[in-house]
């Protein structure tokens, strides 16, 4: 049997939620499989969240640290397969969900602009209001710090 025993998501974060489909689909996560996602909060992959929320077969916690190279908060997703056979839940998608979502790619388009870009300042609202779009829909992080007894699943 092939499986994966850790998945690193780093490119496109709005479609992180059909990699993690893929994966499940084509049965390659064994119980224990580490999955990281970066950027998941800026520029965010607000439905790969709420699939990992949501979803009895993962431990799941987000982290909070700041941008590399940019003074603005970040979060990495970090979930372990708990449970393979575990079904999903019928959880609907709201139209929070989806509004952040499209936030997310609105934002990631305009950050590829020739010569536009997006400064700290505008990076650093955004990731305020998808952080607190998030936290009503009861996801939420913790800080990396140095403690290791920082949290459980």
């Amino acid at each position: 049997e092939r499986a994966f025993g850790m998945v690193f998501m780093d490119q496109r974060g709005s479609l992180y939620h059909e990699d993690l489909q893929c994966l499940e689909n084509g049965k390659v996560l064994h119980p224990g499989a580490v999955i990281v996602a970066d950027n998941v909060l800026k520029p965010g992959a607000p439905l790969l969240l709420w699939r990992l929320a949501v979803n009895h077969r993962y431990c799941v916690q987000q982290l909070s640290m700041p941008e590399f190279a940019m003074p603005v908060e970040d979060w990495m997703a970090v979930a372990v397969v708990k449970d393979t056979t575990a079904q999903d839940e019928a959880e609907p998608e709201s139209p929070a969900l989806w509004e952040l979502h499209n936030l997310s790619d609105e934002i990631r388009s305009k950050a590829l602009l020739p010569g536009r870009g997006i400064d700290f300042l505008e990076w650093k609202h955004f990731a305020a209001r998808m952080k607190e779009g998030l936290k009503k829909l009861g996801i939420t992080s913790v800080p990396v710090t140095s403690d290791p007894t920082g949290g459980s699943c």
